[in-house]
């Protein structure tokens, strides 16, 4: 318990995040445009892509499958304090690429020695060649946007809301192989959608139907126009 208590530089290994560095890190026979870093919730965050990144890349989406890809840096912390943190974004970036992106392991280094490694025992799903928010920076810098305007409203609300469990069936429905199947699993987050604003509504379904068909049909026609139709 004391190691974990302990202050230094976390390190989380990710698996299946793709995405293009903003700022560069100069290596003893190259520079390479490779991290981005973010303050979220009062912690300085290093997103940053492994040194093998292109090779892992072209890899990733030949085959579509699991990589481990990049490394959150998180300074001056301990891993018992930086994991809400971790979990909460990796779940948002799950959503921004509409795949998975789980954590493998955790680091704690001190003074330049690893005092701590633990393997993480996340879920984890073929990477999907498929996103809601762009990672290159051609289109700018979006996902530090998405980042940093949904995180608290995510971590204050994702219990409520039941945003993970959404997210997931996404995530889900993003690789599965048959259509029908892509389907159902988009019919159960519209199912966990109407749950959610039942209860948070307070609507009694005896008395308030029409209100909740309308609710049906307003998500039905968003489904639509994005190519989904749901029996």
């Amino acid at each position: 318990k004391e190691i974990l208590n302990k202050k230094g530089l976390i390190k989380v290994g990710l698996l299946n995040f793709l995405f293009e560095g903003k700022d560069f890190t100069t290596y003893p026979d190259r520079v390479i445009k490779d991290f981005f870093t973010l303050n979220i919730d009062g912690f300085d965050i290093i997103f940053r892509n492994l040194p093998n990144y292109k090779l892992i890349e072209k890899i990733l989406r030949n085959n579509k499958r699991i990589m481990l890809t990049s490394e959150i840096e998180i300074s001056n912390s301990n891993s018992i304090e930086t994991k809400d943190l971790v979990n909460n974004i990796k779940w948002l970036l799950s959503y921004s690429q509409k795949t998975l992106i789980s954590k493998l392991y955790t680091k704690l280094i001190v003074d330049n020695e690893e005092q701590l490694f633990v393997l993480n025992y996340d879920k984890k799903y073929n990477w999907a060649n498929s996103k809601f928010i762009e990672v290159s920076r051609s289109y700018g810098d979006y996902l530090e946007q998405f980042l940093q305007e949904t995180y608290k409203n995510f971590k204050d609300k994702k219990i409520d809301l039941k945003l993970i469990e959404i997210i997931d069936i996404i995530c889900q429905s993003e690789i599965a192989k048959i259509l029908e199947t892509r389907y159902l699993l988009l019919s159960c987050a519209l199912d966990l959608c109407i749950g959610v604003i039942i209860d948070s509504k307070k609507i009694e379904i005896e008395k308030d139907i029409d209100v909740i068909q309308n609710i049906i049909n307003t998500i039905n026609k968003y489904l639509s126009k994005n190519g989904i139709e749901l029996d």
